[in-house]
């Protein structure tokens, strides 16, 4: 999530898939809204954990409710994002890097539902900052965009490794079984007529 009530503050519903990936399957948007206001809502949802900017958690030399506490009061389990936005924009980036999947297939970790339309019409549309070229312009235009990184730095990597099958080294027990197995010629005559089959 990515909490604001002056400008459109934008949360999107995630769901990991069997192969690895992630689908934001919807998003919610409201505008001029305090966190009373939206608490109900979210909590209907009954999401595992939103994450969102760590601005709106309670700081140690603070005092007064901050707007994570409102929403944790409602039923909302409410973790702290990430403040490294490099890192926030890296990962999003890793997401959204198309890569061959076990299955053969091609494309990001990320993928996004038809229906979230301000994340499908914003993210696009960032421009990279002109001091720091990993980084991007803060408007409110990357509200979706830093909410989903948010959950992408809250999550394990999306790659899936794909098991190599290695031979066994030449010297090892499990190398001699093999090609004692295939009928193969280890050079040991121990071993002769161990396959009296072939």
């Amino acid at each position: 999530m990515r909490w604001s009530y002056s400008a459109r503050a934008w949360l999107g519903v995630f769901e990991s898939l069997p192969n690895g990936r992630t689908l934001c399957t919807r998003e919610l948007t409201w505008l001029h809204k305090t966190p009373e206001d939206v608490a109900e809502q979210i909590a209907a949802l009954k999401l595992d954990y939103v994450v969102a900017q760590p601005e709106i958690f309670p700081k140690s030399h603070e005092r007064g409710e901050t707007v994570s506490e409102t929403l944790s009061r409602a039923g909302v389990p409410m973790r702290k994002g990430s403040s490294d936005r490099l890192a926030c924009w890296s990962r999003l980036h890793s997401w959204l890097h198309v890569r061959r999947w076990p299955d053969g297939t091609l494309g990001p970790a990320l993928l996004i539902d038809a229906s979230c339309k301000r994340l499908i019409r914003t993210l696009p549309s960032l421009v990279r900052d002109e001091n720091e070229p990993d980084d991007v312009d803060e408007t409110t235009d990357e509200y979706a965009a830093m909410g989903v990184a948010y959950y992408a730095m809250s999550r394990p990597s999306p790659w899936e490794k794909i098991e190599v099958k290695k031979k066994p080294h030449p010297l090892s027990g499990a190398y001699l079984w093999e090609q004692l197995r295939n009928g193969g010629d280890t050079g040991d005559r121990r071993y002769v007529g161990w396959n009296r089959h072939k």
